[in-house]
């Protein structure tokens, strides 16, 4: 089987496209998928985190994938921030000191995690690594990232990747993971069968939690407010349902497919280190 790719962008279309190649390689187990990136001119290097969650879905239903027909804009982002490493490419090109490197974790490895944190993120633009801004911006990744093993159950892991754009003051990180996606999980500790937007809404809101007996909703009030402050922005796409927020607007849209992983991208401008007053969280 092979199928086509368009652009990858950090939007709504950028994912839904990752739910229709989700889709066209429903079927298929026990054979080979080359994923052709030959109508591809454009990629957001921090989305290779949600297509590795993708197509390790699709691999772990013993599938040979292979990334093929790569031009040569997209072949240097992608070689450059070591994605195309994991999928057969040769490991020549440098890797960018402005990206934060395609890297897959177990859903456990939160020490690892926050290690490979400390080791990428200075000169990408955040203040010192003790500053208050931070901190609460690495508290937030962690809650992200500790949700892929308490909510999502994901035993591919978890994939992150991101991108410092210096000339903009913008640093771009997704987390990935390939678990039960956020409707999913909703419906199921529910037993209820809410469309994906509705599940996803009552997910956002302050207090809401799948945990049982358990008070939750202080992560994403953090990062609501943190997001505010700075005027950045976070999306999550999880499911068939996309969630977009910045201080200004919010938006939730509906993918045509389900998207068999969840998502979290979160935007800061660096040149901003505001940060809000919120409870910290107990990671």
């Amino acid at each position: 089987m092979k199928i086509s790719l368009p652009n990858l962008l950090n939007s709504f279309d950028g994912f839904n496209a990752l739910s229709s190649l989700a889709d066209a390689a429903i079927g298929l187990t026990g054979g080979t998928l080359d994923v052709s990136l030959a109508a591809l001119s454009v990629v957001d290097p921090n989305m290779a985190a949600p297509l590795g969650a993708v197509l390790n879905t699709i691999r772990d239903r013993s599938n040979t994938i292979s990334i093929v027909d790569v031009p040569s804009l997209p072949l240097a982002v992608l070689e450059k921030n070591g994605f195309l490493r994991c999928f057969g490419y040769p490991d020549t090109a440098p890797l960018s000191g402005t990206a934060v490197p395609y890297t897959r974790f177990s859903a456990k490895e939160i020490k690892l995690f926050y290690d490979f944190l400390d080791l990428h993120l200075p000169s990408k633009g955040l203040p010192e690594m003790t500053s208050d801004f931070t901190l609460q911006f690495l508290q937030i990744l962690g809650e992200v990232f500790i949700n892929a093993e308490t909510h999502a159950d994901s035993s591919l892991g978890v994939f992150v990747c991101g991108q410092f754009y210096p000339h903009q003051q913008r640093l771009v990180l997704s987390i990935a993971d390939s678990g039960v996606t956020i409707p999913e999980r909703v419906n199921q500790r529910f037993n209820i069968n809410w469309p994906a937007i509705r599940a996803l809404r009552w997910a956002l809101v302050e207090g809401n939690t799948t945990k049982r007996d358990t008070p939750g909703g202080v992560g994403l009030k953090l990062l609501r407010d943190f997001i505010c402050a700075n005027r950045g922005q976070v999306q999550i796409a999880s499911g068939q349902a996309f969630w977009q927020f910045h201080a200004e607007a919010e938006e939730f849209r509906e993918f045509d497919h389900v998207l068999p992983a969840t998502v979290v991208t979160v935007a800061v401008d660096t040149a901003n280190w505001q940060f809000s007053d919120s409870p910290t969280l107990n990671t």
